[in-house]
């Protein structure tokens, strides 16, 4: 993955964007994805904070996906039944959701400097299939 992380970044054209369109990768997977293209010098806008907010979500140990961006709790399992449970922990990563949103709203004006600095940038689409 590095090596094609590496390969892709020497291919680009300074002041350039790459878009990678994968799968909707989640955990550890969509971690070492992202590590590869910074590692090979890509600037990934907002990564650290969006790295930093998916370990707060899993922090919480509730099971969650990602629908739309947000997440959400299947109503499967332990949530099949109970109705409160699912609601409780639904509001517990909403409010970490919009902790997330307020700090990259915060950063906004930042990020673009950042970007601007940078000679190659990629952005990844994660599509559900």
């Amino acid at each position: 993955m590095q090596h094609i992380a590496a390969s892709h970044y020497q291919a680009l054209r300074p002041h350039r964007l790459a878009y990678f369109d994968t799968m909707n990768v989640q955990d550890e997977k969509r971690e070492q994805f992202e590590q590869a293209l910074v590692e090979a010098g890509f600037f990934i806008p907002f990564y650290h904070l969006t790295k930093a907010y998916r370990a707060e979500l899993n922090s919480t140990a509730i099971p969650y996906i990602f629908v739309l961006g947000l997440p959400r709790i299947p109503r499967y399992g332990v949530y099949a039944q109970d109705l409160e449970r699912w609601k409780a922990d639904e509001q517990k990563l909403h409010a970490i959701a919009n902790k997330y949103e307020e700090s990259k709203q915060a950063m906004v004006e930042a990020e673009k400097q950042r970007a601007k600095e940078q000679p190659k940038q990629a952005y990844i689409i994660y599509s559900t299939g």
